[in-house]
């Protein structure tokens, strides 16, 4: 997370003085490759902290899970993230700068297919937006780890996850399993249409472009998908629901 938001100030700082000079409107060849190159480095750091983003996102989730034999009452991650007010906030709020940093990754891919740099201030604005939820994102998680107390009696994912809570999300109805179908069939979608722009790069940018926008469909859907789908079937009964038991499912 740390070098996550270390990153992000890199890349708002450069990005920043990038739109503040025009861009593409360079006054001589030496000032354009300067800009030129610029960008090449915000593009490849911004990457690197798109990839972070994940890791933190994973290793956030992973983290909670090894916690909860620490905290009284904690099955598993829920009574972790649970026990503070910043526990739930820091994981969505690194899901959601990891998502929108992979939408940031999907226009600069979709820029490297073009022969001439076409979104390169569209890529300097996004990032823009997207750096501030990177520090957002470890600005949250640093307060959930402060705020861990190993002396409380946290609550199991069953007082939240019950039967009643269950029944409110779909067990016994049709949203789980078109959750499941969304999400196989954009992960498909995804794929073929990523190994179809690999191949045939010259033929313009629907290709790679329906190939982030399907990634970036089957990612909002897994959510749903596991909880209510994967993990029913998992823990062979439909009233429980909880993604953190997943990685307890063997024990």
């Amino acid at each position: 997370g740390a070098s996550e938001a270390v990153l992000a100030l890199g890349v708002l700082f450069v990005a920043l003085r990038i739109l503040a000079a025009g861009g593409g409107g360079a006054r001589s060849s030496e000032a354009h490759l300067r800009s030129e190159k610029q960008v090449e480095l915000v593009s490849t750091l911004f990457s690197l902290a798109a990839l972070f983003a994940w890791a933190d996102l994973f290793l956030a989730a992973l983290s909670g899970d090894r916690l909860a034999g620490s905290i009284r009452g904690a099955m598993c991650a829920w009574g972790v993230l649970h026990s503070t007010p910043w526990g739930f906030r820091s994981l969505e709020m690194a899901f959601v700068a990891a998502l929108v940093a992979s939408v940031w990754r999907a226009v600069h891919v979709v820029d490297l297919t073009q022969e001439e740099p076409l979104l390169t201030r569209t890529k300097m604005q996004l990032a823009c937006f997207v750096a501030p939820l990177f520090l957002a994102s470890f600005g949250a998680s640093t307060q959930f780890a402060m705020a861990l107390d190993f002396r409380v009696v946290a609550s199991c994912c069953s007082t939240s996850l019950g039967a009643d809570r269950a029944t409110e999300l779909g067990a016994h109805g049709e949203g789980q399993a078109i959750a499941m179908a969304v999400f196989v069939a954009a992960g498909l979608l995804a794929s073929f249409f990523a190994l179809a722009s690999t191949r045939a790069r010259a033929t313009g940018v629907w290709k790679p472009l329906v190939a982030s926008l399907a990634s970036i469909v089957a990612a909002v859907v897994a959510i749903p998908a596991v909880v209510g789908y994967v993990a029913p079937h998992a823990y062979e009964t439909p009233l429980h629901q909880c993604p953190f038991c997943l990685l307890r499912v063997e024990e």
